[in-house]
Order: C-alpha cells, then sequence, then structure tokens
C-alpha cells in the first residue's frame, strides 16, 4: 500500500493559521441593512445602558425618598389650625358691605371712562 498523498499546491503560501477556510457569502448592502458581521469587541452600549439605568434607579430612589419624607412630615406636623383662636375665624360676610362699596366704585370708574358715543 502506498501513502496517501496530498496536493499543497491549493494552499494559499501566506494563509494565517486563523483563516477561514469556509467559502463567505456575499454581502447585501441596502438602505437600512447590511449582511455583514458587524459585532465588534467595544463595551460602550453595555456602558450606555448601565449609565441609564444607575440614573434611572437614582432618580427613583430620589423621588421615593421625597415622597417618603412629604407623607412623613403631613402624617406627623400638628394641624396648623388647632391653635387660632375663636376671634380670629372672620368670614367674608363680614366685610360684604365693603366688598359692594368696592364693586359699586369699580364699575363706575368702568362705565365713566368707557363711554359709548
Amino acid at each position: 500500500m502506498e501513502a496517501p498523498s496530498f496536493d499543497y499546491s491549493k494552499i494559499a503560501p501566506n494563509a494565517s493559521e486563523d483563516a477561514d477556510l469556509v467559502p463567505r457569502q456575499p454581502v447585501i448592502e441596502s438602505a437600512s441593512a447590511s449582511t455583514a458581521n458587524q459585532a465588534n469587541d467595544s463595551n460602550f452600549a453595555y456602558i450606555l445602558t448601565g449609565c441609564v439605568l444607575g440614573g434611572l434607579a437614582v432618580f427613583t430612589i430620589a423621588f421615593l425618598w421625597l415622597a417618603f419624607g412629604v407623607m412623613q412630615s403631613a402624617v406627623t406636623a400638628p394641624y396648623m389650625y388647632d391653635h387660632i383662636e375663636e376671634s380670629h375665624t372672620d368670614s367674608w360676610d363680614d366685610y360684604s358691605s365693603e366688598l359692594e362699596e368696592f364693586e359699586d366704585q369699580l364699575w363706575n370708574e368702568y362705565h365713566s371712562s368707557h363711554r359709548y358715543a
């Protein structure tokens, strides 16, 4: 039996060890997409996603902390109107005559300055 022979002329003389020996598919380009391999070793997308999610987490925590503080102060603060004396409970009815006089004065001034010919 003879030893098998191998044709070395089909191997490129400068081919690297990592050369892809699989025939490559043609790259199809269009206005919005491509079939070319677009993968790279960049971690930019991971860093950007982490920063955005971290910012959202900090914003959410700050908002919840603010809401908790507002609710806590609203619940624990004494009601501010409990200490007002009864003598200070004036109503608008006490000033009704003064308000009517003021309203009449405003109407008179308005009509005297806007007379129609």
